[in-house]
């Protein structure tokens, strides 16, 4: 029943929270002492039942405490570890009550069954070992950042003075244990030794893992030792480029008075210098963003029919014949218009040019010729070879896809005719439940799923919670009526092409569920879905929240970093493990990203991948439209064919994002992204630049990276345009580790090339993913 805030009911409260209180609970007891003055507060009828059932059980706890205690035996527990045992009790109680309603009673029952039968108490007698201070809570399943949140409100509300989180505390002790066993002045060799069972039960383990610890920007008091000499950026949420405003007319000129200079003097120097001298007048502040801007500008997935530095016509003609003969280095099906000169200038083993780059004057017009002519036919050659490579490897790929394709199993249809072939093509179905109300049409008079707080869902899932919110989906927390579990309940939005692709989830879901253990595999697993309410719905395993928002928290709380060098080393093998699983099933997960990285455990740090909703076969129809752009790889932006190594370019940039909490490469257009791609990872190769079907709506003839400013044209000069230029750094100088391993890592991953990256299955085998190497990894 419910009663007025200053009823009977708060001298009861006030009783529990006065036993608290006597039971050194204090955190727990000022909780209940503030909810009671600002709320009115709720009694179960079987509040009494329970709470003596809770009393009994402490009364037998203690009770078991004073026989070991005095039994014969001596008291071997120390104040440190009873004050280690009330902070593990106060941790248990702190996330009890932050999960208000959304533990069930008897859920609420066995988590108490656990804790009285939990052996922590022998293991403090006997100096065992620290306590396991976040088992409970993983048993729990209580999301630890509304935790925090929680309990901040309150110390805020009852003036209570700042009394660190039971995790934080008791870590801090266990940092102490291990300082004991290896000191941290120990020698590198005696830190990275294999951890081996010692007197005692205790492991040595190796050295603890470091983390990022961001720069003070430039200018700032001592920043001078936080930043590299050779690294133009100003702190760590610099753009990444410098901008150059000009009209269209004007870049033309420029374009061929360089072209035609180049023909006549290669000696000259590279254009992408020509335009860094000429920035006197640059602006160094970044473009904002343009939501009018021409497709091409703004997400680079359908070419423009006439990019703006590419003249059509006879001016196309005058400037492609002036042109260095990139084209012949590229397949005849592939070739295009006025194919770029990255960067002003062409390779010298590809263009041939440069044994006359040294040169102090022109050589004679006929010489040009025969080196233009050489050049000509080297670079056809190198176009067979490369195409011819390229075929063998492709046909070796495909004759993996079939081995693997015959060793993949598929979930039964549940069809008498289904599976089928027909023409070479094998048609599979799966069963759909549509669950309704009797008596009652499926028209809803509203497009959105109604979300109430415990109501039941197709009368069998009771929504406890609301997680949040994607693009085309909605998330809650829910009790799964039939089987008492947690699961997460994905309610798709009433759209039919958000419906489509939910059903290809569903789909691959089955697919990837079926074909291994999805817990070894590092990957979602998938418990039920049907149509209810206009709504197709998905019920997945409840994990816990996703490594973006996690990051944020993290950062913002201002605790200690998560994400040390150990945590990224086990995240990095368990996403790997993922996606080497995936890919073994033919798959491309084509939209990896932090948000789609979920935590299942925060304590041992364990993730799952999850969202397979973008995902696509290897020989499907590959769209151009994929990966969030920030973690788009090059192939992707340029316009070239891509397959699985996508995904590793993704990962790269999770990992570096984790480190130092900043996106690798921030952008607001993939203009900006390129930019600091280009200036942090360095030039793309040449082949990717002739061959990318996007490369003209991002760069101009000569290599420079333009975006079309908004607004109308100049009737005499055209349209404006900026000019893109990078700002030098590295990813060395980006990271700021100390750590060759895990910088090698990164690099290998981040090759723009992706026939020089690695595969998922060849990146676990880097030497940085050893085990032993930090306390807190593998």
């Amino acid at each position: 029943m419910t009663v007025p805030a200053r009823g009977p009911c708060v001298e009861i409260f006030d009783v529990i929270a006065t036993f608290l209180e006597k039971c050194q609970f204090r955190a727990a007891a000022d909780a209940i002492r503030v909810q009671c003055k600002e709320k009115e507060l709720m009694l179960e009828a079987d509040f009494a039942k329970n709470f003596r059932g809770l009393v009994d059980s402490s009364a037998l706890l203690l009770s078991e405490l004073e026989s070991i205690a005095y039994a014969g035996q001596p008291p071997a527990v120390s104040e440190e570890e009873d004050l280690q045992l009330e902070q593990y009790i106060d941790g248990l109680l702190r996330k009890l009550m932050a999960s208000g309603q959304s533990l069930s009673d008897d859920k609420l029952h066995t988590t108490i069954e656990q804790v009285l039968s939990k052996d922590a108490f022998s293991k403090l007698a006997s100096a065992e070992g620290a306590l396991d201070r976040n088992a409970i809570g993983d048993n729990l399943g209580i999301n630890e950042i509304d935790v925090q949140r929680y309990w901040e409100q309150i110390q805020k509300e009852s003036g209570m003075a700042d009394i660190p989180p039971a995790d934080d505390a008791a870590a801090a002790a266990g940092a102490g244990t291990e300082a004991q066993a290896v000191p941290a002045d120990a020698p590198a060799e005696a830190q990275q030794l294999q951890a081996a069972p010692q007197l005692g039960g205790q492991l040595q383990p190796p050295a603890p893992s470091n983390h990022y610890v961001a720069r003070r920007p430039r200018g700032s008091t001592g920043a001078d030792e936080d930043w590299d000499e050779g690294d133009e950026y100003h702190d760590d949420d610099d753009p990444g480029y410098r901008i150059r405003e000009i009209y269209e007319a004007e870049l033309l000129a420029e374009l061929s008075v360089k072209m035609t200079t180049k023909a006549a003097a290669p000696q000259q120097q590279s254009s992408r210098g020509d335009v860094v001298d000429e920035l006197a007048s640059a602006v160094s502040t970044p473009a904002p963003a343009d939501p009018l801007l021409s497709p091409g500008a703004t997400g680079g997935e359908k070419p423009s029919s006439s990019p703006v530095p590419f003249p059509a016509g006879e001016e196309a003609g005058l400037v492609n014949a002036q042109a260095s003969p990139a084209g012949a280095a590229t397949p005849a099906e592939e070739v295009r218009p006025a194919s770029p000169t990255f960067g002003g200038t062409v390779p010298a083993e590809e263009s041939g040019a440069g044994a006359g780059t040294a040169a102090t004057t022109p050589p004679p017009v006929a010489d040009v010729d025969a080196a233009a002519a050489a050049a000509a036919a080297k670079q056809q050659l190198e176009a067979e070879e490369r195409a011819r490579q390229e075929a063998e490897a492709e046909k070796a790929k495909q004759e993996k896809y079939a081995r693997q394709k015959k060793l993949v199993k598929y979930a039964a249809s549940g069809d008498p005719f289904y599976p089928v072939e027909l023409e070479g093509v094998v048609y599979d179905s799966f069963g759909l439940r549509i669950v309704f109300e009797r008596d009652k049409t499926g028209f809803e008079e509203s497009k959105e799923f109604p979300i109430r707080m415990n109501s039941v869902v197709a009368a069998r899932y009771q929504i406890l919670e609301y997680l949040g919110s994607a693009a085309f989906s909605r998330a809650v927390q829910c009790l799964d009526l039939e089987t008492n579990k947690m699961v997460c309940m994905k309610i798709i939005k009433n759209d039919k092409d958000f419906f489509d692709q939910s059903l290809d989830e569903i789909k691959l879901l089955k697919y990837i569920n079926v074909n291994g253990d999805v817990d070894e595999n590092c990957v979602l697993r998938l418990y039920d879905y049907f149509y209810h309410k206009e709504h197709l719905i998905i019920v997945t395993e409840l994990l816990r929240d996703n490594l973006y928002e996690f990051s944020k928290f993290n950062r913002e709380c201002g605790d200690e970093p998560y994400f040390t060098l150990g945590r990224l080393q086990k995240i990095a093998k368990q996403v790997l493990t993922a996606l080497d699983y995936v890919h073994s099933l033919r798959l491309i997960h084509c939209d990896l990203k932090p948000e789609n990285i979920l935590i299942r455990s925060y304590s041992r740090c364990e993730v799952k991948v999850i969202d397979f909703g973008s995902s696509c076969f290897v020989d499907d129809h590959l769209s151009s439209y994929v990966q969030s752009r920030s973690y788009r790889a090059p192939e992707v932006m340029l316009g070239l064919p891509y397959d699985q190594k996508i995904d590793l370019w993704s990962l790269g940039c999770i990992l570096a994002e984790l480190w130092t909490g900043y996106v690798l490469f921030q952008n607001d257009s993939v203009q900006s992204l390129l930019a600091r791609v280009l200036g942090i990872v360095g030039e793309f190769p040449y082949h990717l630049m002739t061959r990318g079907r996007y490369v003209p709506q991002y760069f101009t003839q000569d290599g420079q990276l333009y975006q079309e400013i908004d607004g109308p044209a100049c009737p005499d000069r055209g349209r404006r345009l900026h000019l893109l230029v990078p700002k030098k750094s590295s990813l060395q100088q980006r990271m700021r580790t100390d750590s060759p391993e895990f910088l090698d890592f990164l690099t290998s991953l981040l090759q723009l090339d992706p026939s020089k990256r690695p595969t998922a299955a060849e990146a676990l085998e880097h030497p940085w993913l050893a085990q032993c190497k930090y306390s807190d990894g593998l």
